[in-house]
């Protein structure tokens, strides 16, 4: 979270959108390849929630060579609880700060209640415009797939989630502590072991090979 504000402090005064993601999250949009298109419509709120489409992990023992949105490509049924979770893009100059810096309620100065939820001046949104919840600090009990959706592949394979298991968590609250994170090889088998088939992402994957490789030529 002391990172999610470093970045609102340095960025957020010339950003007019800001999405605080994880590396295994991909947003995009269900009928449209340009999120700015998405954004035009949520103007006057002051952030856009979007709900999670949990993916398992497919059996995937190793670490895949082909693209993460190509290899697991089944989540969980639609009236999962997990898809409750979701991220949010906000706008840096509707972020209420209700508390000051420091302060017990809100020892970082801003309302920053999760990775996932922040509080601002204007209504943050889910995509069919019902103002998100705020009585859990994970979760909206809305959900709604339409219009955007982020792909959470939480669990991928045995090898990303041992690797995960071993790094531990960067979050302020448990950084030191590794068990504190909770992960176990009893929930990567279980937990992520859904038979869903969702492949609308991958009309992406084109397009993000080729970024991948202009990146690499430093294009």
């Amino acid at each position: 979270m002391s990172a999610f504000v470093w970045m609102a402090e340095h960025y957020g005064h010339d950003t007019e959108w800001m999405l605080f993601c994880d590396s295994d999250e991909f947003s995009f949009g269900t009928d449209t390849g340009d999120f700015r298109e998405i954004l035009e419509k949520y103007d006057e709120f002051g952030g856009l929630f979007l709900n999670w489409l949990e993916f398992g992990h497919g059996n995937q023992r190793h670490r895949p060579q082909n693209l993460c949105i190509e290899t697991f490509t089944k989540r969980a049924p639609a009236d999962s609880w997990w898809h409750a979770s979701g991220k949010s893009i906000v706008k840096p100059k509707e972020l209420a700060r209700p508390y000051a810096p420091g302060s017990d309620s809100d020892p970082l100065g801003y309302s920053f209640l999760s990775p996932h939820f922040f509080k601002t001046e204007k209504p943050t949104v889910h995509t069919d415009f019902t103002p998100v919840s705020y009585r859990h600090w994970w979760r909206s009990e809305h959900i709604c797939h339409e219009i955007a959706v982020c792909n959470h592949y939480r669990y991928r394979s045995q090898e990303d989630w041992l690797t995960k298991c071993r790094r531990g968590n960067v979050c302020d609250a448990c950084k030191d502590d590794i068990q504190a994170v909770g992960y176990s090889m009893e929930e990567w088998l279980h937990g992520g072991n859904w038979s869903i088939e969702d492949t609308a992402i991958l009309r992406f994957a084109g397009r993000l090979r080729n970024e991948m490789a202009d990146s690499s030529k430093g294009g």
